[in-house]
């Protein structure tokens, strides 16, 4: 925990390979309905070689789960594609539960198809977990 600093983690651009993982701390699952990953991604959309982010992927993995490759959506090709636009992505995407474990979760990232000389990054990582309705959880709170 970095209490009130944005950090950014250079991930790797490949098929191959993952970023060092990533850790959130003592995550608890009971009564949980949904889980999503929160976070703000950097991308530089034209490469050295012309290609947009319209082709590129994330990739990513929790825990020792199969790898997601996931395709970047029309509106956020389109943001991209944009003159003056310059990478920043937030990020809301939908991991499966069965993934997760109780404790600790580990994400590792890399990206496909999207090189310019700058590397891509992923910044203020957040594990979202939905709980039922009936369900209050009052740990934290003041």
């Amino acid at each position: 925990m970095h209490n009130g600093l944005s950090l950014g983690y250079v991930i790797p651009n490949s098929a191959s390979t993952l970023s060092a993982p990533l850790t959130f701390r003592n995550v608890s699952l009971a009564n949980a309905t949904r889980a999503r990953l929160v976070f703000n991604g950097y991308y530089q959309g034209c490469g050295t070689n012309g290609i947009r982010l319209g082709t590129g992927r994330l990739r990513y993995q929790l825990n020792d789960a199969p790898i997601h490759v996931r395709p970047f959506t029309p509106g956020e090709t389109a943001m991209i594609d944009t003159p003056g636009q310059t990478g920043g992505y937030s990020h809301a995407i939908d991991v499966p539960l069965a993934e997760l474990v109780n404790g600790d979760n580990a994400v590792r990232f890399s990206t496909l198809n999207i090189e310019s000389g700058y590397p891509n990054a992923v910044l203020n990582l957040d594990l979202v977990i939905d709980f039922g309705v009936n369900f209050l959880r009052m740990d934290g709170l003041e």
